[in-house]
Formats: structure tokens, C-alpha cells, sequence
């Protein structure tokens, strides 16, 4: 049955060699191959049947569309990173959101048949195969390192959330049928990643000497922390005011990334500090010198992230 064989594929002790057997060592997982066989069980089971002829096609193509998730999902990730725009990518993964309920209500219509099947657990089969999908890509097949952990400040720490993040976003936006949130999602999900990848990276600059190009995000000369944090507040308010309005994961995933830019913010401030007192280093790191150049002095209004003191100190 499906879910035995994701208990089966899934199971700490040997996933690892499993699914590099299952799935290759060195070249994109072939989810077509795992998806075939929970097909190949399906079939088995007698659980295809002549009423369902007309939804077979469904089935036949979920492969294809997992494939053209993937792809998808990669481009997303590029463009965010090279702050591209999005829309196009956006609206395939609306299009595969929208086909995968379709497959969903084809499992619901099995379900309606009384056939030997649970859909909590074909919804759980399909969940784990967008995990898998998120473990491989997010850490190059190291499965032990794998784990997930949204609390400050190991947001940070993690080695690449955003796959995890969309493959969980697509189920999410099936089963609360909020395909026309995705927009409004990924409009403040991308522009507080890139501000907190850049105030990141900054650690990283500050101390190999190497030139941190903050200002494509700012888009300014200012780096002083009035003006980052300015930048990251406004992104945070909307992004709340979204996520106060929703429920669920999405909400969550704007939470915590809003989050996130305060612990960035304050790793922000520690260097800003430590560069006021290098002149040379700060023109090597930052053009031109914040401190001298700045023009704007912005009182910041903390209180709507309702942290009882302030996190940036």
C-alpha cells in the first residue's frame, strides 16, 4: 500500500542508502521513479478500477508535474537570489497548485468509492514526497544533517530553507485554498530574505575584508542602521499585517522571517559599531562611509513586533 512504502523509503535508520540507491548518487532525484512506484502498488492493489478511467490521466501525469515542480522551484529560488522578477515562475507554480488538487480530489473520489484507502494517508504519502524532494535539494543528499527548526537563531543557521519552504507552501495552499495568496507571499517572503541573506553575508564581509554590496537592496549609499532598519521594519509591517490576516503555515513563515530581520538586524549593529572605529576597512567594506554620508536620522517604532524590550540593543 502507499503509505507502507513511504514508512519503508522514510525510516531514519536506513534512508540513507536506500534512497541513494533508489534515487542515484549524482544526478536530480527522480521522483518519477518513486512516484511510480507508489503507482506500481496501486495497480497491484486492484485499486485502479474501470469508473475511474476517466481520471487516470491525472495519475498518469502527476510525474511530469512533480518534474515541472522542481524546475520551477529552482528557478524561484534563482530569481529571488538575483532579486529577478518572479511572476512568471509564480504562475507556473499556481498552475501546479491547481493541478494538484486535482490529483487530491482524484484521491478524494477513490476514497468516495470505498475503496482499501485512507486519504490522510495518501495525503501524507504525497506530503513526504515533496520531502524528500526539500531534504535532497536543501542539503545535496546529507540526510543525518537534515532538520528544521524555525526558532532564533537558527533560522539563520539553516543551510537552505527556501525549498523546504515552497514544497510545504504548495500543500498549503491546496488544502486552504489560498492559490491567490501566493503573490502577496512571496512579494515580502523574497524581500526580507534578500535583506537578511545580504545583513548575514555582512558578517561574512566584515571579517574576510571583502565588499558587501548591501546597497542593491537599499538602494542607496546610506548603510547606517536608522536607514537597514527602517528598510526591514517597513517589509516586516506588511509582511505582518498579511500574516495577521491568515492562518496557518504562510502566516507562520512570515512570522518568523520577520523575526529573523530583527536577529539579523542586531548582528548588523554590532559591525556597524566595530567599522565606525576603521576608516580603511570601512571604505574597503562600505562605499561610501556610512557614518559621514548619512542623511537620514529615522526613529524607528519597534512596538509593533510586540517583543516586550527591544531585541536590538
Amino acid at each position: 500500500m502507499f503509505h507502507s512504502f513511504f514508512n519503508t523509503y522514510c525510516n531514519k535508520k536506513d534512508s540513507d542508502e536506500k534512497l541513494k540507491r533508489h534515487i542515484g548518487e549524482t544526478q536530480i532525484p527522480k521522483f518519477s521513479v518513486l512516484v511510480q512506484d507508489i503507482l506500481d502498488n496501486a495497480y497491484r492493489d486492484n485499486l485502479i478500477i474501470e469508473d475511474l478511467k476517466q481520471n487516470e490521466n491525472i495519475i498518469t501525469e502527476f510525474p511530469k508535474k512533480i518534474a515541472e515542480l522542481v524546475y520551477s522551484i529552482s528557478i524561484i529560488d534563482n530569481s529571488i537570489d538575483k532579486k529577478e522578477d518572479c511572476v512568471d515562475e509564480l504562475i507556473l507554480i499556481s498552475d501546479i497548485c491547481i493541478f494538484m488538487e486535482k490529483f487530491l480530489n482524484t484521491i478524494k473520489y477513490l476514497d468516495n468509492l470505498e475503496l482499501n484507502i485512507e486519504i490522510s494517508k495518501l495525503l501524507q504519502d504525497v506530503n513526504n514526497l515533496f520531502n524528500l524532494l526539500g531534504k535532497e535539494l536543501a542539503l545535496k543528499r546529507d540526510f543525518n544533517k537534515f532538520y528544521v527548526n524555525y526558532d532564533m537563531p537558527n533560522y539563520l543557521k539553516l543551510t537552505n530553507s527556501d525549498f523546504l519552504l515552497y514544497i510545504d507552501l504548495t500543500l498549503q495552499l491546496i488544502r486552504m485554498d489560498k492559490r491567490e495568496y501566493i503573490a502577496s507571499f512571496f512579494k515580502y517572503y523574497s524581500l526580507m530574505d534578500m535583506l537578511i541573506d545580504s545583513i548575514v553575508d555582512f558578517e561574512d564581509d566584515y571579517e574576510s575584508k571583502s565588499y558587501n554590496p548591501l546597497q542593491n537592496i537599499v538602494k542607496s549609499d546610506v548603510y547606517d542602521i536608522d536607514t537597514i532598519t527602517n528598510i526591514a521594519m517597513s517589509y516586516g509591517k506588511d509582511a505582518m499585517k498579511i500574516a495577521n490576516e491568515q492562518n496557518g503555515h504562510l502566516a507562520m513563515y512570515l512570522t518568523y522571517l520577520a523575526r529573523a530581520e530583527i536577529e539579523a538586524l542586531s548582528i548588523f549593529k554590532k559591525y556597524t559599531y566595530e567599522l565606525s572605529r576603521d576608516k580603511n576597512l570601512r571604505k574597503q567594506i562600505l562605499k561610501p562611509y556610512p557614518w559621514e554620508e548619512s542623511e537620514t536620522n529615522l526613529n524607528i517604532n519597534l512596538s509593533i513586533w510586540k517583543f516586550t524590550e527591544s531585541p536590538i540593543k
